[in-house]
């Protein structure tokens, strides 16, 4: 349930402001090889280092604004262990999300959007300027339909 919360939300925020985007900002050089003909074809790109570029630079950064939205995040607040928490972690990880978009002017939207583990994505249709509906659930806004 909660990697369809994930996809919805990502399929929201794509169709909505055209946000999220997989690119690695970088032409490849002519000496590059060109893969085999039989070869698979190459979903994700690893930068230099290996790592996948899977957001945007700027939605990376505080404050997350691109296409006339402002994107926040927010943790439910309840740790998934108390304990038996792994050597290499410091703190637990948390057991639910929350992910807002609201306009950063009313002349590039008057809608917010939200959504968390639920899968329900809700709609204030009446924003205010730079909104976050976190936590999502507890907004008492409508869903979408």
């Amino acid at each position: 349930m909660k990697i369809r919360g994930l996809l919805i939300a990502t399929i929201l925020f794509v169709g909505l402001a055209g946000t999220l985007y997989w690119s690695d900002h970088r032409k490849p050089s002519a000496e590059a090889a060109k893969p085999d003909a039989d070869a698979a074809p190459s979903i994700l790109k690893l930068d230099e280092m290996g790592a996948v570029t899977l957001i945007d630079e700027v939605l990376s950064n505080d404050p997350a604004q691109k296409g006339g939205y402002q994107y926040a995040y927010a943790n439910s607040g309840v740790v998934q262990l108390t304990t038996g928490i792994p050597a290499g972690c410091a703190t637990s990880g948390f057991t639910g999300f929350s992910v807002s978009a609201g306009p950063v002017t009313l002349n590039t939207g008057t809608a917010a959007y939200c959504i968390d583990e639920t899968g329900v994505v809700r709609v204030d249709s009446a924003a205010t300027v730079l909104e976050a509906m976190n936590p999502c659930s507890a907004s008492g806004k409508p869903p979408l339909q």
